[in-house]
């Protein structure tokens, strides 16, 4: 299996573990919650959002936001016995991975369509870099653009948990002064503090990107405006 053959497997996974969370471990008061958290109006019962940031909605929901001491994941890998209980390897490890799974801004490098790749330079932890597998972000032109993205590492492949915020060249710099200035004045759990501060950010001058989906070679574009009602 081709290290790009393994990511797509690794997606597939993810792509279901997060719809069973959404299901069974999302209710209308963590959505609620991850909406006031990031600032998003609510009224009638309604949120308001662009459907471009409901894939950060979710992300928040599920990975960052506390109900009873617990996120929803970690909260699902309770309900099923644990990551230990969990049939398939392949599985355990994606687990693992999605809850040790962190949020960071990244400066992207260079791109290989051919094998799925993306380079990310890491510009909130030390500078570090990271290869990860995407089939969109490797075949749409990325290069110098910051990215706000949560990056799963499985022991041969990285790839993101599917959401992302898109910031010019010329505002990384701008993005990284707000966010230093926050870590001085909050004490809120820092990947709270962190995902609200870029998610606000992110509407203020963030990019919206096209990206081709690598199975289809489909446009994919989310930007229409429509509300989320909690249930």
């Amino acid at each position: 299996m081709t290290p790009h053959e393994k990511y797509l497997r690794y997606r597939d996974m993810q792509v279901e573990i997060n719809e069973d969370v959404l299901k069974n471990y999302v209710d209308g008061g963590r959505i609620e919650a991850a909406a006031r958290l990031l600032g998003l109006p609510i009224r009638g019962g309604k949120i308001e959002i662009d459907g471009n940031n409901i894939p950060a909605l979710y992300d928040f929901s599920i990975n960052d936001v506390q109900r009873g001491g617990s996120t929803a994941l970690e909260s699902y890998v309770e309900g099923i016995g644990g990551v230990e209980s969990v049939a398939g390897a392949a599985r355990r490890r994606l687990l693992r991975a999605m809850l040790s799974a962190k949020t960071s801004l990244y400066r992207a490098g260079r791109a290989d369509p051919k094998a799925g790749t993306l380079s990310l330079e890491d510009v909130l932890g030390g500078g570090g870099t990271v290869t990860i597998h995407d089939s969109g972000m490797s075949t749409t032109p990325h290069r110098g653009l910051g990215i706000f993205t949560r990056i799963i590492a499985l022991p041969s492949i990285s790839m993101t948990a599917g959401a992302s915020a898109v910031f010019a060249p010329s505002d990384i710099r701008r993005a990284l002064s707000a966010y230093r200035r926050l870590e001085k004045g909050s004490d809120r759990r820092p990947e709270i503090k962190r995902y609200a501060l870029f998610f606000r950010l992110y509407r203020e001058f963030g990019q919206l990107t096209e990206y081709s989906n690598g199975r289809t070679g489909r446009q994919t574009r989310y930007g229409d405006s429509r509300t989320v009602q909690p249930e």
